[in-house]
């Protein structure tokens, strides 16, 4: 950041080592037509036109731009066979890359008559991005190439206006042109293109590609942010060269550039910071008036210092020297343009897509377990709701907000669940159970939640070797009166259940089920005798406590693990108020802690694996050490609002099994007596209707045997009369009973050459889409006995065919 004035600088220059000796009076013609030329093409610009930007600013800016171009073409080289830049004698300032304008404190202490106006408030600070300060920007945004790029010299649409803090800024840039890209994009370019202006203040014309037009200058990206094929002339203040890059790999002052806007720096880490609920306008709301008052200090300065003289006119002051001060929005003074709501919001969505997600689940997927606690929450949910046309709102997430912490308070996975079904849970934990297997570690022995036997099997599925176990927290129930007593009817509960409570250093200890079923009724009795401490429901709630008590829920297999899980209780907090919520502990793993508080882990991440690379580049570094890396753990898992297998299976209504080839000698032969003419359509109609066909008490099998004759009222109403005498009883998978039926012949007779075979253990042959839970569509065994009725069976199979039409 550096004051530019521009006769100090003009002065400065022309007595350096820069101007030759002799041409020091060119030099000063030179300097003013060429600042002339360049205000005249910018205020002939479109934009420039349409904002009616102050002449006061075009001026100082082409001064800024000057000065600029003078020190790149006294450093570069214009020979391609030298390797090495020139530098800048002593005499030469070096100012930039952020330029600020003169205040009246400069003109005060200048020589020369003083003339304070308001119009230097209203200047606007530049900021240029410029190889002269920025050497490393010289990489194509397309193909990545340093070697064959080159700049081609200011882009004439002038400079490109910034939010800031305390007031509005501009950011002004050349243009890289990459050669390789131009060559591979040689069949595509058209007439069209865009007058550029050199950095020596000739011009030229690049070409680009047909239809590629920009509210903004630079190139348009298209879906998947990169560059449109045969664009190879990149603006850098176009949101397009900044595609690939992190907010902390933009080097310097440089501002944040977006397709709609562009912020400097320091607002960009004020909003992803901070994330201020009010905008730029109420930040700087003060500062407006700090200008104003700035300006009028100033008038009130001079005038004093002419007290007592010859005059003002010696001073240069006249007596109606003060002038109205520019209101904020008006576009030939102070012409403020505050970043407003929905761009605070849109930086901020932007900056959490692009890098805070993926840091997170990063670093979520990189912490271990040994003892987890499970735990929904639904006051966070609740919040988003969904608004059809009508006006109607919905609430989707009927699920909460389901979190996971390890024995150090940690939270290690999260999901918002669209319903409350314990296979969300198993999803959750699936992540879990990779991760161990990727670190080197055991396997989680301990859950804890407050449902344990309801989500037990969800646990088990995922975590076979785990103890789903009870959270201390709710296993002292709230079944007594409030009374004198409170205190003591839970401390014994609590000794009924603990043998040792928890202190600094070493954690709580439990007691084995027997001991703590023991104690827990004899303080049950205890208070019992008392008639006034136990509610109603004390007895039917007592019950339910001693039910988990003999299950083993409050029982602990490792004694030196926190189990307690009443963190999760208090993490909930932070979830409600979607806000960060700090827990107490401070149980840092080591990657961590070397970040000293920063939440910028990709950030940190990336220092400590540079500092190692120079350091395994060079080992005689003075003894340092390696630093500790995020560890990347492929388990494949991800967090927040994503897709449920079982909410797109409906609940795991539909299931699709996978096709497999190879099939043992006895289901080849079953499948081989199973083969008869049919299409694809009515294959998966009758596969799809098995469900059905269990529930009318129907065999499968049937669907082989061939009808005997016709189906009469006659045949159909024997039939419906001696439908109970005959169907045998099916239990809850689907299978029949087995039993003895000699009156019709089944699939077990004698007659059947084929040997009974359980499909159960058999491998699937075809895809089937199967209605009904996993668990009730399990088997069709062959050892099923069903009456081999045809005349029954053909109303129900239209039936059910246009059922699974309906379905479909």
């Amino acid at each position: 950041m550096s004051v530019f004035e521009p006769k100090v600088i003009a002065s400065l220059l022309r007595n350096s080592c820069i101007v030759q000796p002799g041409e020091q009076e060119k030099f000063r013609t030179w300097w003013s037509q060429s600042v002339d030329a360049r205000v005249g093409r910018w205020n002939n610009l479109p934009a420039t036109k349409a904002s009616n930007r102050p002449l006061a600013q075009l001026k100082w800016e082409a001064e800024v731009v000057e000065y600029v171009t003078l020190l790149w073409n006294a450093m570069r080289c214009h020979s391609q066979k030298a390797t090495t830049t020139k530098t800048l004698g002593f005499d030469v300032p070096i100012l930039g890359p952020r330029f600020i304008p003169p205040t009246h404190l400069h003109s005060q202490l200048r020589p020369g008559p003083t003339n304070i106006q308001p119009d230097v408030q209203y200047l606007k600070p530049i900021n240029i991005i410029h190889p002269l300060h920025y050497p490393e920007l010289a990489r194509c945004p397309r193909c990545l190439s340093c070697d064959n790029v080159s700049w081609e010299g200011w882009t004439t649409t002038g400079p490109r206006e910034l939010h800031g803090i305390s007031h509005e800024e501009t950011a002004l840039r050349l243009q890289l042109r990459c050669n390789s890209c131009k060559r591979s994009c040689s069949g595509l370019e058209t007439s069209v293109g865009d007058v550029t202006t050199m950095a020596d203040g000739g011009e030229t014309r690049t070409r680009g590609l047909e239809g590629v037009a920009s509210s903004e200058p630079g190139l348009q990206s298209n879906d998947e942010g990169n560059t449109k094929d045969g664009s190879y002339c990149f603006a850098l203040t176009s949101h397009v060269f900044w595609k690939g890059w992190n907010h902390w790999e933009i080097p310097g002052e440089i501002p944040i550039f977006y397709k709609r806007c562009a912020l400097t720096h320091e607002l960009f880490n004020l909003v992803v910071e901070i994330r201020p609920s009010t905008t730029s306008a109420g930040l700087a709301e003060q500062l407006k008036h700090e200008r104003k008052w700035a300006y009028l200090k100033a008038v009130q300065r001079e005038q004093s210092k002419a007290t007592g003289t010859a005059g003002l006119a010696k001073f240069g002051i006249t007596a109606n020297m003060l002038k109205p001060f520019s209101t904020p929005d008006d576009p030939q003074g102070y012409a403020d343009k505050s970043i407003s709501h929905e761009v605070i919001t849109e930086v901020f969505l932007d900056f959490s897509g692009r890098t805070r997600q993926a840091e997170s689940q990063l670093y979520l997927r990189s912490l271990p377990t040994r003892c987890g606690s499970i735990d929904s929450t639904f006051k966070s949910a609740s919040k988003a709701t969904i608004t059809d046309s009508h006006c109607r709102r919905s609430k989707e997430l009927r699920g909460g907000i389901l979190s996971m912490i390890n024995e150090k308070g940690k939270i290690v996975a999260w999901r918002l669940c669209q319903t409350k079904a314990n296979a969300e849970i198993t999803e959750l934990l699936m992540g879990i159970r990779c991760r161990p297997e990727s670190m080197g570690l055991p396997m989680p022995e301990m859950m804890v939640t407050d449902n344990c036997c309801q989500v037990r099997r969800a646990v088990e599925s995922a975590l076979p070797e785990a103890d789903c176990i009870l959270d201390i927290c709710c296993g002292h129930p709230q079944f007594w009166k409030k009374h004198t007593y409170h205190a003591a009817v839970a401390a014994d509960i609590t000794s009924a259940v603990l043998k040792k409570r928890s202190v600094k250093g070493s954690g709580a200890e439990y007691w084995s089920k027997e001991e703590q079923e023991q104690r827990l009724e004899a303080a049950f009795a205890k208070w019992a005798e008392k008639g006034t401490v136990w509610s109603a429901a004390a007895m039917q709630v007592h019950k339910d406590q001693l039910n988990h008590v003999r299950k083993g829920c409050l029982e602990r297999r490792r004694q030196d693990i926190p189990s307690d899980g009443s963190h999760i209780k208090g993490s909930h907090k932070g979830w409600n108020a979607v806000v960060a919520h700090s827990g107490g502990s401070r149980l840092e793993s080591p990657f961590l802690a070397s970040a000293h508080g920063s939440h910028h882990i990709s950030l940190v991440s990336a220092i400590t694996s540079l500092h190692n690379g120079i350091l395994k580049n060079n080992p005689s570094s003075g003894g340092l050490e390696c630093l500790p890396e995020l560890a990347n753990i492929p388990s494949g898992e991800t967090f927040g609002l994503i897709t449920s297998d079982h909410t797109s299976t409906f609940g795991g209504l539909i299931d699709i099994k996978e096709e497999l080839t190879e099939l043992d000698d006895a289901a080849a032969i079953v499948l081989h007596s199973l083969e008869f003419e049919h299409d694809t359509t009515t294959d998966l109609a009758l596969q799809a209707s098995r469900p059905i066909l269990e529930g009318l008490n129907i065999d499968p099998w049937l669907l082989n045997e061939p009808a005997t004759g016709s189906p009469t009222a006659a045949n159909v109403a024997t039939a419906a009369k001696r439908k109970s005498e005959s169907v045998l009883p099916v239990d809850r998978v689907g299978r029949a009973a087995l039993a003895t039926a000699p009156s019709f012949p089944t699939i077990e007779d004698s007659s059947v050459k084929t040997a009974p075979v359980d499909l159960d253990t058999a491998p699937p042959v075809a895809k089937r889409a199967r209605l009904g839970s996993r668990s009730e569509a399990q088997g069709w065994g062959l050892h099923c006995a069903m009456p081999a009725r045809p005349h029954m069976f053909q109303p129900h199979l239209s039936t059910c065919q246009s059922r699974h039409q309906h379905v479909l």
